[in-house]
């Protein structure tokens, strides 16, 4: 999430303007609300053309990460590098949470990686507050893909992410991009524009119902080589809320891990 937004909520609700005081959430009317696309459930095929872009800036989809040893395939969405660090952030990526976070996927990749689980982590920007972390204000989301600035930016943000590959910051081998936050679209921050590009029937699916974050990085799913969603997401881990809001833990997703190997192995 956004730590300026969380901030400005929990400042808010201590000085009694919002009711019920929620943990990281931007309140969304009854219009935006009916606006939001429909997040995938459990037993939903993923749609096969979801893309993203490689280390290069070339486009991949979800399903050129299929491969025989696939049994599983587990989508991390999470907040990559910042372009310049603001004075009140922590970690090396613009997302808190994100980067809080690392212990728990860290531990996830290095036990599933070589056990039939495909490891899919997509890092997106921070496309609502760029100024915040050194980018262009709104680059990501009103400049076209052959716009100097736009493509500055993207360059900028993949070759920092892919430097804390590099130095084992991030566990990932390889990382994904996506610049234009198609994967967790939050319609209530911004119009799309027509320079933005296309808008695809599966954006914005894959950020659940039930989380009012700005940004919902990180977020965890399960999905089968069928690209079929296995179980609802794990999200919602707020490291900086008072107190600190922990929705899943280690445990909690190896333990999804470990059945959904186990009713693939038995699928075989």
């Amino acid at each position: 999430m956004n730590r300026r937004a969380f901030l400005r909520t929990s400042t808010a609700a201590a000085a009694g303007l919002l009711a019920p005081p929620v943990s990281g959430r931007s309140w969304l009317s009854p219009r935006q609300e009916a606006a939001r696309p429909q997040c995938y459930h459990p037993g939903d095929q993923v749609d096969g053309s979801v893309s993203f872009l490689d280390r290069d800036r070339q486009l991949v989809t979800l399903a050129d990460q299929v491969d025989e040893y696939s049994k599983v395939l587990c989508l991390v969405v999470f907040g990559g590098a910042y372009a310049r660090k603001p004075a009140d952030v922590r970690g090396q990526l613009w997302c808190v949470d994100s980067s809080d976070d690392l212990a728990i996927q860290r531990t996830l990749y290095f036990n599933y990686v070589n056990e039939g689980v495909t490891f899919v982590p997509v890092a997106t920007p921070p496309v609502y507050s760029g100024a915040n972390y050194g980018y262009p204000e709104d680059v990501f989301l009103v400049e076209r893909d052959d716009s100097p600035r736009y493509q500055s930016a993207v360059t900028e943000f993949v070759e920092k992410t892919e430097a804390l590959k590099e130095d084992g910051t991030i566990p990932y081998d390889p990382i994904f991009y996506d610049p234009r936050f198609r994967l967790l679209d939050n319609v209530s921050e911004h119009v799309h524009v027509p320079s933005y590009g296309p808008v695809y029937p599966w954006q914005g699916r894959f950020k659940w119902h039930q989380d009012h974050q700005r940004y919902g990085t990180p977020t965890i799913w399960l999905l089968d080589r069928e690209r079929r969603v296995l179980r609802e997401p794990f999200w919602g881990n707020i490291y900086e809320a008072v107190p600190v809001q922990i929705n899943y833990t280690v445990r909690d997703v190896m333990a999804a891990l470990d059945r959904a190997l186990a009713t693939a192995r038995l699928g075989q």
